[in-house]
């Protein structure tokens, strides 16, 4: 007779069944009628999935207090215990919350059923990206940092970037070809003008299917840098709020609302652009039509206030 598997083993049976890369869970929501629908789409999601299983089996474990446990259904009503113990050991908010959510996962429920109420989430406590960067950090690594600010990739998708995935094409632009990013999805990103040809010329010094790059220096903020490509195309596609459609304006409220410096909250509105992250560049023009967009499953919004 086999031994039975370890509770870390179990987890691992459980998690891996549950991928779906390069699936959409746009279309799994919609095909299955929920916000949450079964699996899990995105490698990151995975990864952080599986630690936060394996840490929960840890602590599960090493609690002396309690009985031991050799199967991982067993192991659910210890849950709501060890959220709590999260919360006490002052944990942020969105912590947490993606710990509940990667159990839940593991033992096929919904987040609320562990019985915890879990703190709100709010932007304006995220710390990640949020500091100032080192002037002189940046400086020794600029190359890398106006590559960042001209595509706006995630640091993986970087490292997965081959010198045959940045080309111009035949619309003078400078393409960056993003064949798996969030959720194993592909896309086609438009460098922005201002660094379309550093960007050409870097992918140009290595061989088609070599890497871009190697490694990349683990200080870039590089949420920040993907801010920074997002809002510089915002300035190069805004156009007046008074020429926007109304259909294509949503009014920005609680802490995604603008509080300005005499206290006075404005209205703020985001246009939100379907995109292959391609809305095509018009270095002389400060509009865009659909017609001069491409579409996939990402978007992003451009923001105005009123």
């Amino acid at each position: 007779m086999s031994n039975p598997k370890s509770l870390h083993q179990q987890v691992n049976t459980i998690i891996y069944s549950q991928l779906r890369y390069g699936q959409s869970k746009f279309k799994a929501r919609r095909d299955e009628g929920t916000k949450y629908p079964k699996g899990i789409f995105s490698h990151d999601t995975f990864e952080t999935y599986m630690q936060q299983c394996h840490q929960f089996i840890n602590w599960l474990k090493g609690n002396e207090k309690l009985p031991k446990v050799r199967a991982i259904a067993d192991a659910r009503k210890y849950v709501g215990m060890y959220l709590n113990e999260l919360k006490h050991n002052d944990y942020s908010a969105f912590t947490v919350h993606t710990t509940a959510s990667a159990l839940a996962k593991l033992f096929d429920c919904r987040m609320e059923d562990f019985g915890v109420d879990l703190a709100k989430r709010e932007r304006k406590v995220i710390t990640r990206s949020r500091k100032e960067p080192d002037p002189e950090y940046e400086r020794k690594h600029q190359d890398i940092v106006d590559f960042y600010r001209g595509c706006g990739l995630r640091r993986c998708e970087m490292l997965r970037l081959k010198g045959e995935d940045v080309y111009r094409n035949e619309n003078g632009d400078v393409i960056v070809h993003v064949r798996k990013g969030k959720g194993g999805k592909e896309r086609f990103v438009t460098a922005r003008t201002q660094y379309a040809e550093h960007i050409l010329k870097m992918a140009g010094a290595v061989l088609p299917k070599e890497n871009v790059f190697l490694t990349l220096p683990g200080k870039l903020q590089n949420h920040r840098y993907r801010g920074d490509f997002a809002k510089g195309l915002y300035y190069e596609l805004a156009r007046p709020v008074e020429e926007i459609p109304p259909e294509e304006l949503y009014i920005m409220r609680k802490d995604r609302a603008v509080i300005t410096e005499s206290g006075l909250l404005r209205r703020v509105t985001c246009i939100r652009i379907e995109t292959n992250a391609v809305l095509n560049h018009f270095a002389n023009s400060s509009t865009i039509s659909p017609s001069r967009a491409q579409f996939s499953g990402e978007s992003f919004l451009l923001l105005a206030a009123l």
